[in-house]
């Protein structure tokens, strides 16, 4: 394991996270550095308040205690967006049907495989909800394969009848492409 972390490692850690989409790699014990970073500084607060009448050591303990704040501020919003990040990703895997556990911890991999399995079961539930609401329409214009919400569609023939989801109906009969019969 290397050696404590600083503050400033970690804001860098929070700047590289702020500033882009895709996930950070973390060293391995990045957590558990910042916990002992934090420790650190908690025991050094515990021996100023052992000189409670020292003025110097009043000035430093109001220095450590905002400092612990400012880290535990910065440590939270780092997590927050690495879950809005690792939620991101679940959400468009189970669109997409692909698995990416890139540059994630294995707390974040577990995080991320749950997620994953709600989004894929939302979306067979609500697959299975419009297919009972089967809409019959005719198509305006030869339209090609195209993807949506993951799965492939088509090629639809002009003048032809399908059977389509309703949300799938209402799109196309929106873009001109078929009329409802």
């Amino acid at each position: 394991m290397k050696d404590i972390l600083t503050y400033q490692e970690i804001r860098e850690v929070h700047a590289k996270e702020d500033k882009t989409s895709s996930l950070q790699k973390l060293d391995e014990d990045f957590f558990k550095r910042v916990n002992m970073y934090l420790k650190q500084k908690y025991q050094m607060l515990s021996k100023i308040e052992e000189k409670k009448d020292n003025v110097f050591s009043q000035t430093s303990k109001r220095k450590i205690e905002k400092e612990i704040s400012n880290v535990l501020n910065v440590f939270k919003n780092i997590i927050q967006l690495r879950e809005k990040k690792i939620a991101m990703r679940a959400l468009l895997d189970a669109r997409l049907g692909t698995e990416s556990t890139t540059n994630m911890t294995p707390l974040e991999v577990k995080l991320y495989k749950s997620l994953l399995s709600l989004f894929k079961d939302f979306e067979k539930e609500f697959e299975a909800k419009s297919k009972s609401d089967l809409v019959k329409v005719r198509f305006l214009k030869d339209t090609p394969k195209f993807k949506w919400r993951g799965k492939v569609y088509g090629p639809y023939e002009k003048g032809k009848e399908y059977e389509l989801s309703m949300v799938l109906a209402d799109m196309l009969i929106k873009g001109k492409k078929a009329e409802k019969v």
